[in-house]
């Protein structure tokens, strides 16, 4: 499935549209590991990872393009570098931002406990650390907005519930149903996870969204229909407006 790379346009001008990227990688990562308490360490939220491992990550980067864009943050003070290995022989580079109130952003309100029945979420790249839902009681915003115009901040918080509902979504679709699915119903569930996310993206639907759909493929399970997938695309497709091919799906 293809995956999406976002950056700011902001960090783009002042940067370079590769350097805006990786910042953004970091401030995904950071956040995260920051409103979980991981990684803390003289003062500072670190993350890490091998050049090796960000090649996997970004593959339309070389290794050397990879060191590159690295040594140009490092150069112009956006981030800092450590060791704190608990193995002697393990180099893996660790990576901190050198103004941390300037990237780090936290989702207050799935960091805060006790408020409007929220809980922390919990997804890190230095761990084995499993989302845990916040549904959303309103799956559409009160206006279609374009991603771009909103603040930097508001766009990374957007970021993370949206990879959060994303990666939810692709490991509890397969269990609902079983692990059942055939090429075609694959072809269309991904066409579905691409359609939400752009539609997140445009804040025309709320990350929740990806929540409910898990809950329809529960529902469309239990039901009597004949096809259950089916009946679990046609839920989809009547609250998000999503259109797909019939032929794509074989109940």
């Amino acid at each position: 499935m293809d995956q999406s790379h976002l950056f700011s346009v902001e960090m783009a001008k002042k940067y370079g549209v590769n350097a805006a990227i990786m910042i953004r990688h970091f401030q995904f990562w950071i956040s995260k590991n920051k409103a979980n308490g991981k990684h803390q360490h003289d003062g500072r939220t670190w993350t890490y990872c091998s050049v090796k491992a960000f090649t996997e990550i970004f593959k339309y980067w070389t290794s050397r393009q990879i060191r590159v864009i690295l040594d140009k943050l490092l150069r112009k003070g956006v981030i800092i570098k450590g060791n704190y290995n608990p193995k002697g022989y393990d180099h893996t580079t660790w990576y901190a931002f050198k103004d941390e109130k300037r990237f780090v952003i936290i989702d207050k309100s799935n960091s805060q406990k006790g408020k409007k029945g929220s809980s922390k979420t919990s997804i890190g790249i230095d761990g084995n650390d499993r989302p845990i839902p916040n549904p959303i009681t309103n799956d559409k915003t009160d206006k279609s907005t374009d991603q771009s115009l909103l603040p930097p901040n508001e766009m990374l918080e957007l970021d993370l519930k949206i990879a959060e509902g994303k990666k939810f979504f692709l490991e509890n679709l397969p269990k609902v149903f079983h692990n059942r699915i055939n090429r075609r119903e694959a072809a269309t569930f991904a066409r579905i996870t691409l359609y939400l996310i752009a539609e997140c993206q445009a804040c025309r639907l709320k990350p929740s969204i990806f929540y409910k759909a898990i809950d329809w493929a529960k529902e469309a399970m239990v039901s009597n229909a004949a096809s259950k997938k089916a009946l679990f695309v046609s839920k989809v497709k009547q609250s998000t407006g999503f259109k797909a091919q019939k032929k794509l799906l074989v109940g």
